[in-house]
Order: structure tokens, then sequence, then C-alpha cells
């Protein structure tokens, strides 16, 4: 499902082109690597390119976080708790009463949605330093979500993870 999504995302900045910060960060590159500027100046410039880059991409971002929503939450709400991915692999999310609450829970830990939103919601709010470490901040807690879901699928007994867990579902086979 999620390199579906990044087909998507990438015909979608085929269409828009390239970023007209792509050149900035090319000289500020070039600056440092020929020690015309120092690291402080070097990451203070490049942090202040990289919010407004983000914030060149709200329209991508949104864009790639509603056809997430679709594809994690609607779709399988809609579909006995299957994507497109898993129903070619013959799997499903099995709860009695699987809830939307449920698939955006599963999606805000397992596809990263949380990250998104929470970008979204700093991204006009805060300076640029302040972004820098709240974005950085979080992209590590989202790290730290995958490995605790990859530990707890490989060595706890159900090899359930924590989006199981909090929600109260298993993945099963079909058969």
């Amino acid at each position: 499902d999620m390199f579906i999504i990044l087909i998507f995302v990438i015909l979608i900045n085929s269409f828009i082109g390239p970023n007209k910060y792509d050149e900035e960060l090319k000289y500020l590159n070039e600056d440092y690597a020929l020690k015309k500027i120092d690291f402080i100046n070097y990451n203070s410039e490049r942090v202040k390119i990289m919010h407004d880059v983000d914030k060149s991409n709200v329209v991508v971002n949104i864009i790639t976080t509603t056809i997430m929503v679709i594809s994690f939450v609607i779709v399988p709400f809609t579909n006995k708790g299957q994507t497109l991915g898993s129903k070619i692999l013959k799997i499903r999310i099995k709860k009695e009463n699987l809830t939307i609450l449920d698939l955006l829970i599963r999606s805000i830990i397992v596809n990263g949605l949380g990250f998104m939103l929470f970008m979204f919601l700093i991204l006009f709010l805060v300076n640029d330093d302040i972004y820098f470490v709240l974005v950085n901040f979080l992209a590590f807690c989202q790290l730290l979500v995958v490995i605790i879901n990859v530990f707890m699928i490989l060595y706890k007994e159900e090899h359930i993870s924590l989006a199981d867990v909090l929600t109260n579902s298993r993945i099963e086979e079909i058969r």
C-alpha cells in the first residue's frame, strides 16, 4: 500500500516540477563544503530553507495525507478490514466492530499519519528553529514506535503490534 502511495506522490511531484529551494540548498552546501561559511551559519540557513520547503510542499502533503486516510482508514472500513495490499496478501484486520477510530489509531501508529498531522499543525505556528526541533523529535518518536512494533511482533507470544493492542484487533490470514 505504501508503495502505491509513493507512486502517487512521485506523479504529483512530477507535475509540480522542481522545488525553487533546490538551488538554494545546492549553493548553501557548496559554500559549506568550500568553507565559505561555518557550521553554525550553515545549519541556521539549512533549517530556514527546510522549513520553507515544507511550507511550499503543503499541497503535496495534504494530497498525500488524504490518500493515506482513504487507503488506510476509509478503504478498510468499507472493505471488511482490507486495503488493496492486504487483499493481495490475503490478510485483514480482524475485530468484532471495526470502527473509523480504530483505523485512525492504527494509521497514526503504523503509517506515520500522526507525524504528518502534527507537522501540519505546527508548520505555520512556530519559527524555523522550533519547527526543526519538534519535527525531528517527532520523527525520532515515530522511529521508536516502529522499533517497538517490530519487537512486539517478533517477540510477543501472540505476535501482535502496538496498534493491535491499542485497538484490540488482530491481523488474520484469509483462506
